[in-house]
């Protein structure tokens, strides 16, 4: 089955801003749209613009109803993690690949600071995947009962799609990606 897959959009950062959703229900369901987390940049938007991106926000929250996961710049009040058919675990990989209490620190903060260029956007491991977050990866499926786990967060520039420990663990880059698993 095909599945479109939406990471890491950070709509409201300056400096990403990718603005590429669908704009009707009937798209996301007929494509099987997810939306995987930070679609929003909630904490970094400009304090000045943070009120109309909250309803640009409701709204695609309404659009995807049950077919998002929250992102730890978008906070907690949506799901960490979606099952597909028992087997496929949909995330936010922040919640595999940090301890709780950096997620929560992270989704906890307030929003609408604004910022300069973010501090991940300039580090040296930004978009890089390695050995031990693909393991902490997998290992998190597991804990869900998952074989394969889909994930954004990471900022990769391609996609990523290993077993690892037995689970498949596919990374997205930013943007949008078209699965068929």
């Amino acid at each position: 089955m095909k599945y479109t897959l939406y990471a890491d959009l950070h709509i409201g950062n300056k400096y990403m801003n990718h603005r590429i959703l669908p704009t009707s229900r009937d798209v996301v369901e007929k494509d099987n749209c997810y939306a995987l987390g930070d679609i929003f940049d909630l904490k970094n938007a400009e304090a000045n613009e943070l009120a109309g991106l909250l309803i640009e926000y409701n709204e695609y929250r309404e659009l995807f109803k049950d077919r998002l996961v929250s992102g730890n710049h978008e906070g907690n009040d949506l799901p960490i993690n979606i099952h597909l058919d028992n087997k496929i675990l949909l995330t936010h990989y922040d919640w595999a690949l940090w301890d709780a209490a950096k997620v929560n620190k992270f989704r906890n903060e307030k929003r609408g600071q604004g910022c300069g260029i973010p501090q991940w956007i300039a580090s040296k491991t930004h978009g890089k995947v390695g050995k031990t977050d693909k393991k902490n990866a997998a290992a998190y499926a597991k804990k869900y009962n998952s074989t394969c786990i889909i994930g954004g967060h990471t900022h990769t520039k391609k996609l990523i799609d290993e077993v690892v420990d037995g689970v498949r663990v596919i990374f997205l880059p930013v943007g949008k990606t078209i699965l068929d698993l």
